[in-house]
């Protein structure tokens, strides 16, 4: 009976660190979940980085500003090209909404800003930086997007 019992003591010291413990971390079964949920970690980021948002073109001129009046509510990609002679800030806010540029676009240069529009009126605003020159505002309104 004595030899029985050590070859079930010897057999579960063995298999003991090979099956592990439920509330052990290294345990194999334990890194099988960590790997799956890595796996979807990066399928959902690599679906979102897929996703590209609407562009909008924007042209900022000496005495105008040339974007849509109207856009589609949810992530919206602006491109501003500073087509004018002096450098200009670009700012937009609405409701809960305040973005801007950091630094000033220079003439010639272009630059996107992508932000998330509620439903609802939005004022866009790119005054010349250091110059005596008009500053440029429109206001734009984005509509919720019919669903499907």
């Amino acid at each position: 009976m004595k030899k029985l019992f050590s070859f079930f003591a010897v057999g579960a010291l063995i298999l003991m660190p090979i099956i592990g413990r439920a509330d052990d971390d290294d345990s194999p079964g334990q890194k099988a979940k960590d790997v799956i949920k890595g796996i979807g970690q990066g399928v959902r980021e690599a679906i979102h980085d897929g996703k590209q948002s609407p562009a909008i073109d924007v042209s900022l001129g000496k005495t105008h500003m040339d974007m849509p009046t109207t856009v589609d509510a949810g992530e919206i990609t602006f491109k501003v090209t500073n087509i004018g002679t002096d450098q200009r800030a670009f700012k937009i806010s609405g409701p809960g909404l305040e973005r801007y540029f950091t630094q000033p676009l220079p003439p010639g240069e272009s630059q996107r800003m992508t932000v998330y529009l509620d439903p609802g009126v939005y004022r866009v605003e790119a005054p010349a930086v250091g110059a005596a020159t008009s500053d440029l505002t429109v206001q734009i309104t984005a509509v919720a997007r019919d669903s499907d």
